[in-house]
């Protein structure tokens, strides 16, 4: 597994604070394994100015996962850096495809560019935290996660995996929760087809659940488990860079192991409830690999 965790603000109203944290969201996706393109045209962070308007892109780059798999089965992001509904905002354009035509452009796509915003901005300085594990999976924590109703977010790529959790060519899943509030929205796509599986799905749900915070830790019987995708075909994988457990079992950022599949830091926030839950039950997304 590789980690990378640095303090920055999230705030835009001089070039200098764009370039800050636009720079910094480029370093760590280099610093856990992530591979930059050669596309011309690329963002230059030395001379790069803060957007001029809202939803406004200032420029561009493109990085690739870098396994085993990537020469066979590739994986290209493109990321726009600029402003949110409010030029102050700092936001992201994400999209997701099979390879990069060299100008900036990602060809055989999964996901169409795709924005990303914090719904403030802040001077705040708070953690960063970017994680991947054998190069198959990338998570970004972009910063405000421990300021409710900040308007954070976070997401993750994780392509398809085995019974035994080693990485397959057959597909990846791109799980993203926005504004704070933890609404998770999943997309399951088919590698070879392109396309989104029609019946691909990633349920993050409690089979059952308490009435309150209540977990292990305080007398219940709930452990730390995750979800599957199913491809269609009566084939199902379980990503393994996302579980969901009860709060009081594993805190809000904390870091512990769950045995056969590793480390994992919890993103929960005390005093809410996860709105895609029925109403009572607390639980939180845990990410790895910490």
């Amino acid at each position: 597994m590789t980690t990378d965790i640095r303090a920055g603000a999230l705030q835009q109203t001089t070039d200098a604070e764009f370039r800050a944290w636009g720079s910094r969201l480029s370093a760590t996706f280099a610093a856990v394994g992530m591979v930059k393109g050669t596309d011309s045209g690329q963002i230059d962070w030395n001379t790069v100015v803060k957007p001029p308007s809202s939803n406004a892109q200032q420029g561009y780059e493109i990085w690739r996962f870098n396994d085993s798999l990537q020469a066979t089965k590739p994986i290209y992001l493109r990321i726009g850096f600029g402003g949110g509904t409010n030029q102050t905002y700092p936001s992201i354009w994400l999209t997701i495809g099979k390879g990069s035509d060299g100008i900036g452009n990602i060809t055989g796509v999964f996901l169409a560019a795709t924005q990303h915003t914090w719904v403030t901005a802040s001077a705040t300085v708070s953690n960063w935290f970017t994680s991947s594990m054998d190069g198959s999976a990338l998570i970004c924590v972009p910063g405000l996660m421990s300021q409710v109703g900040a308007g954070s977010w976070w997401w993750l790529i994780e392509r398809s995996r085995d019974a035994s959790g080693a990485p397959t060519g057959t597909g990846l899943v791109f799980i993203k929760s926005t504004g704070g509030t933890f609404t998770i929205s999943t997309m399951a796509y088919n590698y070879a087809g392109g396309g989104v599986w029609n019946n691909g799905v990633f349920p993050v749900m409690l089979p059952c659940g308490p009435a309150q915070d209540i977990g292990i830790a305080g007398g219940g019987k709930l452990p730390v488990f995750g979800g599957v995708v199913y491809d269609g075909s009566g084939n199902f994988w379980q990503p393994r860079s996302m579980l969901v457990g009860m709060r009081q079992d594993v805190g809000s950022f904390g870091v512990f192991t769950i045995p056969d599949y590793g480390t994992y830091m919890s993103l929960g926030q005390p005093g809410s409830t996860a709105s895609q839950y029925p109403t009572g039950i607390y639980a939180t997304a845990c990410l790895g690999w910490w």
